[in-house]
């Protein structure tokens, strides 16, 4: 366990700065709600908008603090909690607006996808997945397949930098980074906000799913002859 020192003042001055919580050691859990936690960090900065980010993120730089971001929250909880650094929590930013003329979904960093799919579905654009961070992972969507990944709908990102700086970066703007974000990995930056273009569906999936792979199959009256596995599914218009 790394101990990390940051004098009371500094802290302090940092709380008054905040829109959000912040929590210091002996202040609440240091270590998250996961049971699992053995590490430790210096600080937890719960944001509750890009000022906070900018500000956290400036602080950090300030008192040489690895930051560790976290998002919604689903993934592995030792890659957003490190010992002696600041833990930036981003899961109370979770708001969703969607633009239906475009139609383009902001998004951010604290919403999952069941978050995002209530609002993109009343206005009909096609979204799906498990209810994991809605950002540039989180897992595999039911409609992968046909859609491929949430990268492939990114139009752009808000991006928080080391320095503290706020940069929007597309395919025409900071291009590079652009890229650098959107190859899934780390490290250059922090996405306070995802711009997504979704398409609208021209047809709605349903029906049944039946899996027969099994030997239980005939006790469910699954006649011998159907070839297994067997995957039934119909599609109708929307």
């Amino acid at each position: 366990m790394t101990t990390t020192i940051v004098a009371h003042a500094r802290i302090e001055a940092l709380r008054k700065r905040l829109a959000g919580a912040l929590v210091a050691p002996r202040e609440g859990d240091a270590g998250g709600s996961d049971s699992r936690a053995t590490r430790r960090p210096a600080l937890i900065v719960r944001a509750a908008g890009r000022r906070d980010v900018v500000e956290t993120v400036r602080f950090a730089r300030e008192e040489r603090l690895s930051v560790a971001v976290r998002s919604a929250g689903s993934g592995p909880v030792t890659h957003a909690n490190v010992d002696g650094a600041l833990v930036l929590d981003l899961s109370p930013m979770c708001a969703v607006t969607v633009d239906a003329a475009s139609p383009v979904v902001c998004v951010q960093p604290g919403a999952t996808h069941g978050a995002m799919a209530v609002p993109a579905q009343a206005f009909h654009l096609a979204f799906g997945g498990p209810d994991a961070p809605a950002g540039l992972g989180g897992g595999i969507a039911w409609k992968a397949g046909a859609r491929g990944l949430s990268v492939d709908d990114l139009l752009a990102a808000e991006v928080v930098m080391g320095d503290g700086a706020v940069l929007r970066t597309s395919p025409t703007e900071h291009p590079g980074l652009f890229w650098a974000i959107r190859s899934g990995s780390a490290g250059f930056g922090v996405i306070t906000e995802f711009e997504f273009q979704l398409p609208r569906p021209s047809g709605q999936p349903g029906g049944t799913l039946v899996l027969s792979a099994v030997p239980r199959a005939a006790r469910m009256g699954i006649p011998a002859s159907v070839p297994l596995p067997l995957v039934r599914l119909a599609l109708r218009p929307a």
